[in-house]
Order: structure tokens, then sequence, then C-alpha cells
């Protein structure tokens, strides 16, 4: 995890974190990071695998964890709701 150095206190907060957590949304992510949340959240290796590829393959697709629930989530966004949550703005806009 790149909370803090390797072995630090700050990595050793966020992965208790984790297990506090009743919902947890994971959003696409490498294979490295992928390996690592399996291993820390027990994800099977479909749950990985929609974590490196399906979820990393577009924008607003999560698996999201639920207590003892798991779902595939693509989140489908208004013209609105793009308008008021566009937070990428700024970086694709030229300077």
């Amino acid at each position: 995890m790149t909370v803090g150095d390797e072995g630090s206190q700050a990595v050793a907060i966020a992965k208790d974190l984790l297990h506090l957590c009743a919902t947890k949304v994971l959003l696409g992510q490498d294979e490295q990071i992928g390996d690592e949340l399996s291993e820390l959240l027990g994800l099977s290796p479909m749950a990985e695998q929609i974590v490196t590829d399906w979820a990393a393959a577009a924008r607003g697709r999560a698996l999201w964890l639920v207590g003892g629930h798991v779902a595939k989530v693509q989140t489908v966004r208004t013209s609105l709701d793009v308008a008021l949550t566009d937070t990428n703005d700024a970086l694709e806009t030229p300077a």
C-alpha cells in the first residue's frame, strides 16, 4: 500500500482501517495492488480479476464489498451528474 514507507505505522493504520469498514468500494487497480488487496481482504481470484481487469478498463466501475455481499457495480452518471462532479476538468484543460 502506498500510504507510507513499508513497515511504517501509517501502513499498519491503513491496513487496520480496511478491516474496520463494513463497506469497501474497490476501483480499478494494477496487478500488484490487486494482489495486495486480495491478500488483505481475502478476495477470491474472480473478485481480484474484476478489480484488476474489468474495473480498471473504464470509469465508474468498481467491486463493492458490503458486509458479506460482493457486487460488480457500473456507475452511470447523467449529464447533470457529470457537470456537478467532474473533477478531471483541470487536468484535461490546457493551461
